[in-house]
């Protein structure tokens, strides 16, 4: 045989230490939850300046004003799809409701 076909391979024994990379995004759900307030602060502001109750809104939205009361307190979170109805209600779009958030 070559030594090519006799290559050494190592073996690591012992506790494995996994290593994080600092992220620019929240990991914790701390994090997730301050995103959540943040976009429900926005959503509420520019319902309000669109002249909307939050039931009002809701209802050309097609959603539960409770959902969208919990939306706007930074209780509940949205899918993309959800997302993307809020944002057509305001008269904006996802990423501008997104942007700068966190």
């Amino acid at each position: 045989m070559t030594d090519s076909a006799h290559k050494r391979i190592t073996v690591i024994t012992g506790p494995l230490i996994a290593v994080r990379r600092r992220s620019m995004w929240p990991t914790t759900l701390w994090g997730m939850k301050e995103l959540q307030k943040q976009l429900g602060v926005r959503i509420r502001r520019r319902r309000l300046q669109k002249g909307y109750t939050q039931e009002s809104f809701a209802d050309q939205c097609g959603l539960h004003r409770n959902f969208m009361g919990a939306v706007e307190r930074g209780e509940q979170n949205m899918t993309l799809n959800t997302l993307q109805i809020v944002a057509r209600g305001l008269g904006t779009t996802m990423a501008k409701l997104l942007s700068g958030l966190g």
